[in-house]
């Protein structure tokens, strides 16, 4: 069993950082730095092994702000990208798609953008899975069930797996 405690001593859950739309030039370089660390963390351990990368992000206007932000910064070179609703649509259902996607490996490290949603009662597939990255709470001080049914949750279980959690700690 892989839980919270094992990826704390595997050093593979880390705390996130802000790469949300933010304006002022501090914010804007934090985010980078973020992205960059992302970056560097997928590189470092999944090199040659291309994986899909989830990150969580800002729902409204500042969602696109923000993948763009993250597509800037990491290009589109190494990095392939794809936008998933996770709340249900009557037009189609973006969780069979996640999950028919997430059992195919990929050509090229992809970028899955989920806002909000796999949270608690999602299973992953996790075999092609390598970094799932939430998103800072916009709350001071967030509850500490939304954050172990985040993320870090999806990341516990009976599979073993590589993957690396950046969430709230």
């Amino acid at each position: 069993y892989v839980g919270i405690k094992d990826l704390l001593k595997e050093k593979r859950l880390l705390q996130c950082q802000n790469m949300g739309a933010g304006g002022n030039r501090k914010m804007v370089k934090n985010a980078e730095k973020a992205i960059e660390k992302l970056r560097k963390t997928i590189r470092t351990r999944f090199a040659d092994r291309p994986r899909y990368h989830i990150v969580r992000t800002v729902s409204g206007k500042k969602q696109k702000m923000m993948t763009d932000r993250i597509r800037n910064v990491l290009g589109d070179t190494d990095f392939a990208y794809e936008n998933f609703e996770s709340r249900f649509n009557k037009q189609s259902h973006p969780l069979k798609a996640l999950h028919k996607l997430l059992s195919t490996p990929p050509k090229k490290h992809t970028i899955l953008f989920v806002k909000e949603g796999l949270r608690c009662a999602v299973t992953l597939q996790k075999k092609h899975l390598g970094v799932l990255y939430d998103r800072i709470p916009a709350t001071a001080k967030p509850d500490g069930s939304t954050v172990i049914q985040s993320f870090a949750g999806r990341a516990t279980g009976y599979d073993k797996h590589d993957m690396v959690v950046f969430t709230d700690i």
